[in-house]
């Protein structure tokens, strides 16, 4: 299946001081990527909503996904969602993310049916949402997974709480986290345990400069 996976654009201190690359999506895109989904990813926090719908236009992702990590970007998730639905309505529409696993019934409410939520983490879940959706399962079968019609089992977790050794492990097991199918200009690669994340679109660096971040795998670290 084709997985797009979207992180919502800037707050309002972000585009005054910083952008962080989106590496909890980036991770889930990986273990999508390893379940044998093709994926890509775009951040609205250097693209625009019209790059967005071209993207959907142009590749026709079955799946889109948006990750939902801070309330301030459940307005802009919740329109973008509807949109979506509203022009592409074959396509599969799921937020994830912390604060989405807080505010499930909210935006199901609000999304007008457009919305399924995943509870959990998503390097977890995805995958299994991803395999109901191809088999043609409900998806309220997944674990942590939200509609308007219903809800599925407690949300599955990479195992912190009974192992971090299986924890590391499960981590570990995403060997190409996914920076590197974000676009053209982005690539990154594992290096030694860490996330080597190169970018030409970094605000700090400028349109042409090119900026490196790295990131541990490790929980420890």
């Amino acid at each position: 299946m084709r997985l797009l996976g979207i992180h919502p654009g800037p707050l309002l201190y972000t585009k005054v001081f910083l952008r962080l690359e989106p590496l909890g999506l980036e991770l889930v895109a990986a273990a999508a990527r390893c379940a044998g989904h093709t994926v890509r990813l775009i951040d609205l926090q250097v693209e625009d909503h019209r790059a967005y719908f071209r993207l959907l236009h142009v590749w026709r992702p079955d799946v889109v996904a948006f990750s939902c990590n801070y309330l301030a970007n459940v307005p802009e998730i919740v329109d973008l969602a509807k949109a979506t639905k509203a022009r592409f309505p074959r396509t599969f529409v799921c937020v994830r993310g912390h604060s989405a696993s807080f505010t499930a019934t909210a935006l199901i409410e609000h999304g007008k049916g457009a919305i399924c939520v995943l509870k959990g983490e998503g390097e977890a879940g995805m995958p299994l949402m991803l395999a109901a959706i191809e088999t043609g399962t409900d998806v309220t079968a997944v674990p942590g997974a939200v509609t308007a019609v219903s809800k599925g089992p407690p949300p599955s977790f990479v195992h912190w709480l009974v192992s971090p050794e299986r924890a590391l492990e499960d981590l570990r097991s995403i060997r190409e986290p996914g920076v590197f199918i974000v676009d053209d200009d982005s690539t990154a690669r594992a290096i030694g345990g860490y996330l080597c994340v190169q970018s030409r679109r970094s605000p700090e660096a400028g349109a042409s400069g090119t900026r490196r971040t790295f990131r541990s795998t490790s929980p420890d670290k």
